[in-house]
């Protein structure tokens, strides 16, 4: 019975996103089904992630990657703004306060991140009485952090695949996919939910985390094959 009945869901979303013509994630869906199919793709972007050597680990998960459609980040924006009204004001907040803390980042680049962080204040600890706009504030918090730091361990580095002048880029696009990878397992585990207010649209969100990050990789790829 359970089958069925995720069988039945899976079907009504998918008519949702065939209705919604600016943001076809029909195919994306389909390949995130059975649940088996995400635990799959998350344990593989784990093993494939080693910070010592972001390059190859960007390139690995850009191949685990392959099967998205290119992205216009403005898709998810719409589709988004549709279903919360504080998205744009989260997004709008994420921008700012990444565009004065993490300075030499790509417009492109911090856009991206701008529409993951806005989307990661709806998925909140399951024992977190944090509102959306709470829970934002402490996810950009924790990405400044880790963007801050992962440029400090690198920046001594004398990689000759990537200059100075990339490493802002290449610092949020590695935060991105790994967050992604994180809270893409929350949401499986349980571990995070996603707020009640969209919780009928969590493979939207799981997948939307994806696609930003296979996104974010494709708008860094000159870095990445170095």
């Amino acid at each position: 019975m359970k089958s069925v009945q995720e069988y039945l869901e899976i079907l009504e979303l998918q008519d949702e996103l065939t209705s919604l013509n600016e943001f076809e994630l029909k195919d994306v869906v389909a390949k995130l089904t059975p649940e088996a199919k995400t635990k799959a793709l998350i344990q593989n972007m784990g093993k494939s992630l080693n910070k010592r050597d972001p390059i190859k680990s960007l390139q690995r998960i850009q191949k685990l990657l392959t099967f998205l459609p290119t992205m216009n980040i403005t898709k998810v924006d719409s589709y988004m703004k549709k279903k919360s009204s504080d998205y744009t004001k989260f997004k709008r907040t994420a921008d700012t306060v990444l565009a004065n803390s993490i300075t030499g980042v790509n417009d492109t680049v911090r856009n991206f991140a701008s529409s993951f962080l806005a989307l990661t204040a709806f998925v909140i600890p399951k024992d977190s009485k944090d509102s959306p706009d709470q829970n934002l504030k402490k996810n950009i918090k924790t990405f400044v952090f880790k963007v801050r730091k992962f440029m400090d361990e690198h920046e001594k580095e004398q990689d000759a695949r990537f200059s100075k002048e990339d490493l802002p880029d290449l610092a949020v696009a590695w935060v991105i996919v790994v967050m992604t990878a994180g809270l893409a397992a929350g949401i499986g585990t349980g571990i995070v939910v996603v707020a009640s207010a969209i919780s009928a649209h969590i493979v939207i969100i799981t997948a939307a985390f994806f696609l930003i990050a296979g996104a974010v990789i494709g708008a860094i790829v000159r870095i990445i094959k170095g």
